[in-house]
């Protein structure tokens, strides 16, 4: 039976979203040889056990005498003492905390070191530990659920259409987040080419499992995750399951959001609500979903079946004010979803193909208006000094007509103010007679 997504089929999109966020663009960092550095706990986890080992998992072995794990804290600074163990491929470091780290504090790491063909490898991230108990799971899931899902993932610089990422554009995820009262010892997923594969214990949520993969070839994409049936079985003690999760053949790529404010999104104010706009989805219909998070903080859009959800025909999101952290540089996901969802009752199954796109979004507390004063030649040039804040984008315009709209005035000169005043000198007011000027913050 088809149906729109239960509870706890949605908060199963929404960790493995989040998982394909954190892992693969915050904590994962892509070096020299290929090599992928990822971590456990991800990038950004909260709630992490203080006294529980750090894992950094390499996709190819690594010079064990060169390579190394840092963790550090800069508020309050402080570097920290772990015990390091590898295993017997060189390709999983262990670092134990010895003592244990801080409580309710953010640790930030660094590895860095050597491929084994000596190439120079680096990834960074950080996490938050709890209190001290650590986090179990939440204890919340009425039913099992089980998810399947290929993205195709993009980044966008400016107000140009989105680039396909380097690092990791093809991700596939399989996740299983079990009910509250079940364990499991293991979980395969049964690929539709035969492939079988485990998926891993999210030690601070014990009821989540997961299998991410990702490549740069769209070949092997697609023929490694196929679209077909794909089967879930959970092996446990008390009873063994067997589900079957279809990603039908006819469910296509979406295409890659493009945002068409990026320019107002590199200073939002947080004190102000901030409206993110992007391109009408082509072929998106109110059946399919888009989902925005941002990075640093917690919000993100309405996870979708919840008031507030974005479906497939939105073109826009409002940020609240006092949302996000001032001051800050932060990575923004914009993702169009096609999905499909069953149910008995006892369990739900989702399947979705879904496009992602990557963004910078960065906060200031405020922005002052530019204004004009101190009008005055010097030589043969006129110029004027500019009132801003420091370090902001601005934009001086200039046009010959003032009746034009000041769309199409032209500009003379984009720049980031080093200080709080600017000073501008125009060599054309040598050769025009009358010139007319504005400001405005931003290009």
């Amino acid at each position: 039976m088809n149906r729109q997504p239960s509870h706890s089929v949605l908060r199963l999109l929404q960790l493995d979203h989040l998982l394909r966020l954190s892992m693969l663009f915050a904590a994962l960092e892509s070096v020299h040889g290929q090599v992928i550095v990822t971590s456990n706990p991800v990038n950004g986890a909260t709630g992490i056990t203080p006294s529980a080992p750090v894992t950094f998992t390499f996709s190819g072995p690594v010079r064990t005498d060169t390579t190394a794990a840092t963790f550090y804290s800069l508020s309050p600074p402080g570097v920290y003492t772990v015990i390091s163990a590898w295993n017997a491929t060189s390709n999983l470091l262990t670092c134990t905390p010895s003592p244990a780290f801080p409580s309710s504090m953010t640790l930030d790491w660094i590895v860095s070191g050597q491929d084994a063909a000596g190439n120079p490898l680096n990834a960074m991230g950080s996490f938050t530990t709890g209190s001290g108990s650590g986090n179990t799971g939440s204890g919340t899931n009425a039913i099992t659920t089980f998810v399947v899902g290929k993205v195709v993932a993009y980044d966008q610089y400016s107000n140009a259409p989105p680039s396909l990422d380097p690092t990791a554009p093809y991700v596939f995820s399989g996740t299983t987040s079990l009910a509250s009262n079940r364990s499991a010892t293991s979980i395969t997923l049964t690929l539709p080419t035969g492939s079988v594969s485990n998926l891993i214990d999210n030690f601070t949520a014990r009821e989540d499992w997961f299998l991410v993969y990702f490549t740069t070839n769209a070949a092997t994409f697609d023929a490694t995750f196929p679209q077909g049936d794909y089967t879930f079985f959970v092996s446990a003690t008390a009873s063994n399951q067997t589900v079957l999760d279809p990603l039908p053949a006819s469910m296509n790529q979406p295409p890659a959001p493009h945002v068409t404010n990026y320019t107002a999104a590199q200073s939002v104010i947080v004190s102000q609500p901030f409206t993110l706009y992007w391109d009408p989805w082509a072929g998106g219909a109110s059946t399919d979903y888009i989902y925005v998070t941002a990075a640093n903080s917690d919000w993100q859009s309405p996870p979708p079946g919840t008031p507030g959800a974005l479906n497939g025909l939105a073109t826009s999101v409002t940020i609240p004010a006092n949302t996000l952290p001032a001051n800050t540089n932060s990575m923004l996901f914009v993702g169009f979803y096609h999905a499909i969802w069953s149910t008995n009752g006892n369990w739900a199954a989702g399947a979705y193909r879904a496009t992602t796109t990557r963004m910078n979004l960065t906060t200031v507390t405020a922005v002052s208006r530019p204004t004009l004063a101190n009008p005055l030649w010097s030589g043969d040039a006129f110029g004027f000094d500019v009132n801003t804040s420091p370090s902001q984008t601005l934009t001086i315009i200039s046009s010959t007509n003032c009746g034009l709209p000041l769309a199409q005035w032209s500009p003379v000169l984009t720049t980031n103010s080093p200080g709080s005043r600017i000073h501008f000198s125009d060599p054309r007011s040598t050769t025009n007679k009358a010139l007319f000027y504005g400001a405005r913050n931003g290009t």
